[in-house]
């Protein structure tokens, strides 16, 4: 009964209406020429290099217009025109726009995040708490890949409302870890900050020679808490893995003799 009625419909309403659904293929048309035109634009601008959440970016943003345009054209194709839509629902959509009004937010900052520079898939970022590389950006969250490979997602709305440290974008790429030895052990920071360098460049050359340092944080009870500074020489996920096991290999093995 349902499935013969909708063939009726669209038997009555092809005919009379082709032209207006024409104009909504022709819009989709252009959508997509816009797409391709603006990505080419983008990479020519950048020597043939398109950032990935640029890429995803204007993915997103065509098939969400695309979505609406089809939606639209449903609604044309029951007889509903976009101004009757838009005044039947006016003070509906105004309530909807109170309640979602976080979520709207959160898309829009995801807008910001993925057409600017400075946040890009692979950095490595510190946002309030949480450290690690961006994997993915959405119109929903930033995907993070913590030290632990574990995925930590952060909503749009708390990566704009936090301060964003971006050491990828740090041309020296500088990096900090702390440690604490007892205070028996304590050791002089410029021969410590040698051990531990020779140490993490053993077998390759990971951190940048003389551009390291050891400083002292703090003193506690029984024990002196340092933090060791270095600049990698390619910032990678896995060197910073390499650098931060063999430190603390270092550190170890001074304790152990």
């Amino acid at each position: 009964m349902y499935l013969q009625r909708f063939f009726q419909i669209i038997e009555q309403n092809i005919p009379q209406y082709w032209h207006i659904y024409k104009g909504y293929i022709i819009v989709l048309g252009i959508l997509f020429i816009l797409k391709l035109t603006a990505l080419r634009f983008y990479k020519r601008r950048k020597s043939g290099i398109l950032p990935r959440n640029l890429a995803m970016g204007v993915n997103n943003s065509y098939w969400v217009l695309v979505v609406i345009v089809l939606f639209f054209l449903v609604l044309r194709f029951f007889g509903i025109t976009v101004r009757e839509f838009f005044t039947s629902i006016a003070i509906v959509a105004a309530a909807l726009a109170i309640v979602f009004r976080d979520y709207i937010l959160n898309g829009l900052n995801g807008m910001v995040l993925i057409i600017g520079d400075n946040l890009s898939i692979g950095d490595y970022v510190k946002v309030a708490n949480h450290k690690g590389m961006v994997s993915n950006i959405t119109l929903v969250a930033v995907h993070l890949i913590n030290d632990d490979q574990d995925l930590v997602l952060l909503p749009n709305n708390f990566i704009m409302a936090n301060e964003i440290v971006n050491y990828t974008k740090n041309p020296h790429h500088k990096f900090s870890l702390e440690f604490s030895l007892p205070l028996a052990r304590a050791m002089n920071t410029q021969e410590l900050a040698l051990n531990i360098a020779q140490a993490v460049n053993k077998n390759e050359i990971l951190i940048r020679p003389k551009e390291y340092s050891v400083v002292v944080n703090r003193s506690e009870d029984k024990s002196i808490v340092y933090s060791f500074q270095y600049n990698l020489i390619l910032n990678t996920m896995a060197n910073q893995i390499k650098v931060k096991n063999r430190v603390w290999n270092a550190v170890m093995n001074y304790l152990q003799h």
